[in-house]
Order: structure tokens, then sequence, then C-alpha cells
């Protein structure tokens, strides 16, 4: 028997997600029972790539969560997931299931904040105006392609915030296509 409606809903949400290839899970690493690198820790909230399909090992448990061997830097790390710790899933065709109740403030705050007013968007606005003032895109290449066709610009939205991290700590945005 599951603990909580929330965990038994996290539960049958990421069982559905990872039928498919992949989920990423939303983490808030602060939590007690999480078990990840020492070097994610202290992020306000990580997001970690599971599947089924990987090489190291995955165990789902109805009652305390998920347990699985991560690949960190080509070293496999078991970690431990309490799905209290949980605040989202993302399926690997892109339907994102939120709970609110626990998401970090920091998370909300930039929900409830329009496009271009939050700092990750303030930033990547500037450096987007720098690169077009130089005439290069993020590749170091101008804003054609081979064949004489524009390059797709980055917008930043909530959706790109979701992603990886950058180089330089912020979400990366995702290209246009």
């Amino acid at each position: 028997m599951i603990k909580s409606p929330r965990a038994r809903e996290k539960y049958i949400t990421l069982d559905r997600f990872l039928a498919d290839d992949h989920a990423m899970v939303h983490i808030v690493p602060a939590v007690d029972g999480v078990l990840i690198p020492a070097h994610l820790k202290s992020q306000t909230t990580v997001t970690l790539k599971m599947s089924r399909l990987f090489r190291g090992s995955f165990k789902m448990n109805k009652e305390t969560g998920i347990e699985a061997e991560l690949l960190f830097s080509n070293e496999y790390f078991t970690c431990k997931i309490p799905f209290e710790s949980i605040w989202a899933a993302t399926s690997a065709s892109g339907q994102m299931r939120m709970w609110p109740e626990d998401t970090p403030e920091d998370i909300l705050a930039s929900l409830a904040a329009p496009v271009g007013e939050t700092s990750a968007d303030k930033i990547a606005l500037a450096e987007m105006r720098q690169e077009e003032e130089e005439g290069k895109g993020e590749d170091g290449k101008g804003d054609e392609t081979k064949d004489g066709s524009a390059r797709a610009h980055e917008i930043p939205s909530f959706a790109a915030k979701s992603g990886p991290a950058s180089k330089a700590g912020r979400p990366a945005l995702r290209r246009i296509k």
C-alpha cells in the first residue's frame, strides 16, 4: 500500500512515463533520504534522466521511491529518490506533470513571472543581443547556414528552463526548429 495519495500519483505517473524510452525526474536534493552525487546536493533542484532501458539497475518501489544506478562523469552512482523529493516529471514525448506543493519556491516564482522577467531570462536575452551585435550565433558562426538559410534563434521561455543547465549553470535554451 502506498503511503500518501501524492506518492501514489507520482508512482503511477512515473510508471507511465517510464513505459516510453526515458523520463526526466525533477527533484529537490535537500529532502531527507535523497542520495545523489555530492556535487549535486547543494542545488535547489536537480533533473535526472531515468530509464528502465539504461545499463545500470532500476527499481521503483511503491512505498519508498526510486533506486537507480545512473552514470555521472563515466562512473555509476546508486541514486535513491524518495517520492517526496520529486516535484515534477517530464516524459520522453515532452508531457510534463508537476506537483506544486512539492515544488521549490523559486521555481514557482519563475513560473509566475512573465517571460523575460526572471534573472535567467534577462541574462539569456542580454547574451543573445550581444551575439546579434557581433553577428554571430552561439556556435561562433554567423546567422546563416551553409546553404544560406537563416539559423533559428533561441527564445527564452519556461519550457526552456526545464532543460539541462548550460556550462554557466543557467538553464539551457532550446532551439526552435
